[in-house]
């Protein structure tokens, strides 16, 4: 009988059909009622369940994070867009993906207001500028060279102190020495905008293997685009009175186009042991950066 149904729902032509059926092959109208209820309701399930659109938010299965993203409902979800070659900043960094474009010398940020942290950080890096000279760090160098910007309106802004007493660095996008060569980048590097919240071993450790490998491609290439891309598929924490945003991880793209030269790397934020961690172990593959 299901079978028979099947048939007729295909072809439209219950309501016509069925008088004449029911008298050919005796069948029960109640019986074949409740079957047609009951069948209704199944396909009307199956149909919503793969016509259903994804969620604005959904995970992409792509992210190195994504597994345990899926398992565990409660992670802070967003879409994710894969990185496209070659790197269009003009797509990159338009209003579709950001609040506030802010370009200042030393970088360029798309900012998220509501996250109070940058989506993204790109800038250039000159082998020439690189090889100019490196200003040190002064001695008894002082944290509070860490200033608000005011580039953001203020009840979207990230402030130094809004990392006091949590267990996060304030971890540099453009680090301090792929700027040395300049006092100038130096002091941009400060501002909060280029700022995310990494745990101390990610930040002190872990992370500057990749600041390093940026500085020696651009040498030995001439120079070079960073991408510095933090992952927020999946949940993340949230710090300070401000609400900041906590990525889940990071991702750095050194580019050269010319040379047709692209190299990717990925950090989890979380604490690691450093001794024994590579830099070849955060490789990932470009095609498979999500921004």
């Amino acid at each position: 009988m299901k079978t028979l149904y099947k048939i007729l729902l295909i072809s439209g032509t219950l309501s016509l059909t069925t008088t004449n059926l029911f008298a050919e092959y005796g069948f029960n109208a109640d019986s074949f009622t409740r079957m047609l209820i009951k069948e209704g309701k199944k396909q009307y399930k199956d149909y919503v369940k793969q016509n259903e659109k994804p969620s604005r938010r959904a995970v992409s299965d792509s992210s190195p994070l994504s597994q345990e993203a899926t398992l565990n409902p409660t992670r802070r979800s967003v879409s994710g867009q894969r990185l496209k070659y070659p790197i269009n900043n003009r797509v990159l960094f338009s209003k579709d993906n950001c609040d506030d474009v802010i370009v200042d010398s030393a970088w360029t940020s798309c900012y998220i207001r509501d996250d109070k942290i940058s989506s993204i950080i790109h800038y250039s890096l000159n082998g020439e500028d690189l090889r100019s000279g490196y200003i040190p760090r002064p001695k008894g160098f002082s944290s509070d060279k860490f200033y608000e910007d005011k580039r953001i309106p203020s009840k979207y802004r990230a402030y130094g102190y809004s990392y006091r007493k949590q267990k996060y660095d304030r971890g540099h996008a453009r680090s301090y020495a792929s700027s040395a060569y300049s006092k100038e980048m130096i002091y941009n590097t400060y501002s909060m905008i280029n700022i995310w919240p990494q745990r101390p071993s990610v930040n002190r450790h872990t992370w500057i293997k990749a600041e390093k490998y940026e500085r020696l491609i651009a040498r030995k290439l001439g120079n070079v685009e960073v991408y510095n891309i933090a992952d927020t598929l999946g949940h993340s924490p949230h710090i300070g009175d401000e609400n900041i945003l906590v990525p889940v991880g990071f991702y750095k793209v050194i580019y050269n186009k010319a040379e047709k030269f692209k190299e990717c790397f990925y950090y989890r934020n979380v604490e690691v042991d450093p001794v024994g961690d590579k830099l070849r172990d955060h490789v990932v593959n470009c095609d498979k950066v999500f921004y």
